[in-house]
């Protein structure tokens, strides 16, 4: 998996993001690699002219958000700032949105697993029509054992048999 961690600025650029009424957005279309779930992120904030500070950013669920501003243990200061997850405004992605209320960001430095490589042994077309390139399998050695018992869990299930079910269940435990 440590693989498809990517991480800032050593494979992903920091990024400069977008302010729409009062709210940073980071488009995460923008990213440098396609986007599968976020790890960590961190802001550098402008607190004073030519005085950066890097800055967590913390997440907050999106009903709760406006609740977390007001609150003092959770408002946007300089231990952390709410963000959450929306569609972005070109309606077209998923976007991460910052609260920082009194701080201007500068710069966001995201961290996250990216989508792995499709993996294809070449000279034949996909079921979508595509032709990919030669590829091979990227994530780590142990992850094939895994992929392999959760596939025979799945077909298990739909054969219906008890004993087989209990033993794969075993197994994927073992695994982990």
């Amino acid at each position: 998996m440590s693989k498809l961690v990517v991480k800032c600025p050593v494979l992903q650029t920091p990024i400069t993001p977008t302010l729409i009424d009062g709210v940073y957005e980071l488009d995460l279309s923008t990213l440098d690699y396609k986007y599968f779930y976020m790890v960590a992120l961190e802001c550098d904030v402008l607190v004073s002219p030519g005085c950066t500070k890097k800055v967590p950013l913390k997440f907050v669920q999106h009903d709760d958000y406006r609740e977390a501003l007001r609150d003092p243990f959770n408002s946007p200061s300089l231990e952390f700032i709410p963000y959450n997850y929306g569609t972005s405004s070109t309606g077209d992605s998923v976007s991460v949105y910052m609260y920082p209320m009194v701080y201007p960001i500068t710069t966001v430095y995201p961290e996250y697993i990216r989508y792995p490589a499709r993996v294809s042994y070449g000279n034949y077309t996909y079921i979508d029509g595509n032709t990919y390139i030669e590829k091979s399998f990227e994530l780590a050695e142990q992850t094939h054992p895994e992929i392999v018992d959760l596939a025979c869990q799945i077909a298990s299930l739909n054969v219906e048999n008890p004993e087989y079910i209990q033993l794969k269940d075993k197994k994927v435990i073992i695994h982990e």
